[in-house]
């Protein structure tokens, strides 16, 4: 899988970059990633469109989340998380990070899925261990992918089977193939894995060795 090309950056890369870059890696459908402070100014981002168009969306969809935790406060039901819009030519959702930051996404139509949201509560947490800010409620859970390995033939190891968080594990009946490529969190070396599910389902499971992670999309 190669990288997705991104649009000409208007300021200096860093190590959020490379986190909120995952994002459009996880997913060809994801258009921008964008980590917005208190006051919906642009701290970091990744894009295939035009920066200012970036960052516009995630001021906006920032003021939203504003707006959707207050009505959340004032029917008493608890912090907002997340919320997404599911709109004709886009789909956007917005992670809340806490302390006022929040990343924003912009997708393709029925792109925001459920492997994306996952995939933002991955960043999420490591966009604030960066940043050094505490963890919310909300993602101190166990919420990570958990993956059975076991030796095979010609490869150190393959999945046998995996599981979101506290979920059931989900078998894996074959494995179609098995890939390296860069792309992980600190911008390491992937080992990725084309699998088949009992459902007949095809996902890919990527380890990065250095985070001792695993992805999947």
């Amino acid at each position: 899988m190669s990288l997705v090309p991104e649009a000409p950056r208007d300021q200096i890369e860093g190590p959020l970059t490379v986190l909120l870059r995952q994002m459009l890696i996880i997913s060809p459908r994801v258009l921008s990633a964008v980590l917005v402070d208190t006051d919906g100014e642009c701290v970091d981002y990744c894009s295939q469109t035009d920066p200012y168009e970036a960052k516009v969306s995630g001021a906006i969809l920032s003021l939203a989340l504003r707006q959707v935790r207050g009505f959340a406060e004032a029917m008493d039901i608890g912090e907002v998380a997340s919320f997404e819009v599911h709109a004709a030519n886009h789909d956007l959702a917005a992670r809340n990070l806490g302390q006022g930051y929040c990343i924003v996404i912009v997708t393709e139509p029925q792109g925001c899925d459920q492997d994306v949201m996952t995939a933002m509560s991955r960043v999420g947490t490591a966009i604030c261990e960066e940043a050094g800010l505490p963890l919310p409620s909300w993602d101190s859970e166990d919420q990570g992918l958990h993956v059975e390995i076991r030796e095979a033939i010609g490869w150190p190891f393959a999945p046998v089977s995996f599981a979101q968080g506290n979920g059931p594990p989900v078998r894996i009946i074959d494995v179609l193939g098995r890939w390296e490529e860069h792309g992980g969190l600190s911008g390491s070396q992937l080992t990725c894995f084309r699998v088949r599910l009992e459902d007949e389902r095809e996902v890919t499971l990527a380890y990065d060795e250095v985070e001792d992670l695993w992805m999947r999309w």
